[in-house]
């Protein structure tokens, strides 16, 4: 858990729903998502762990390697792409020429240079995606999700709607050993990185988004 921790813990975010008030003036209003680099992905053993702060190196290395090897896709890009469909279909908002260009960074100013073409910013970014054994089963593993979603008004360069989605889709109940999550090129942790990210996409859309 430590390399969770560590990145999740600088995260700052201003807890906020989009208003209610606000939903009628969606309409019609052209909305665009962001993409970014891969953030890096942790693969935490017990043996990386208890090298403490020494191990984390090696846990993200382990874990980018089997992002790249198994061209594993970030959940935040699904998230954006669903949030970004049911404000269309639901608020009546226009999907805007989408732009696949990497954001330099989170920065709202960066974020927003050169986007008159839109009204709304949809920015969904991944903190933290990883697996790690059990404390108490050393042989058996859960996989952890964190995303921040943040909707923005480009005229008055104000986030509207604000939050953390925090997801564990592994049954806890049964949980998978390494070797099973990652066989078949990573079929199983692919599929719990999908549930992860429609988990998040569900309570975003309802508790946020007023969708």
């Amino acid at each position: 858990m430590l390399g969770a921790v560590l990145v999740v813990g600088c995260v700052h975010v201003d807890q906020k729903s989009l208003p209610k008030d606000s939903v009628a003036t969606l309409s019609g209003k052209r909305i665009d998502f962001t993409e970014y680099e891969k953030s890096s992905f942790s693969a935490m053993t017990a043996g990386k762990v208890m090298f403490g702060l020494l191990g984390v190196p090696a846990m993200i290395a382990a874990g980018n390697q089997i992002v790249k090897e198994n061209n594993i896709e970030d959940p935040s890009i699904r998230i954006s792409q669903e949030l970004t469909n049911r404000l269309v279909t639901q608020h009546g908002m226009q999907k805007a020429q989408h732009r696949s260009e990497l954001a330099e960074s989170d920065d709202l100013a960066s974020l927003l240079r050169n986007r008159a073409d839109i009204d709304f910013l949809l920015d969904v970014k991944t903190i933290n995606w990883s697996f790690t054994y059990f404390p108490s089963n050393w042989t058996h593993y859960r996989v952890l999700y964190t995303a921040r979603m943040r909707l923005i008004d480009t005229a008055q360069q104000q986030v509207v709607a604000e939050t953390l989605c925090h997801t564990r889709p592994v049954d806890e109940t049964n949980p998978p050993t390494r070797d099973e999550l990652l066989s078949d090129n990573a079929k199983m942790l692919r599929t719990f990185l999908e549930k992860a990210a429609d988990d998040c996409t569900s309570v975003l859309s309802k508790d946020f988004l007023q969708l």
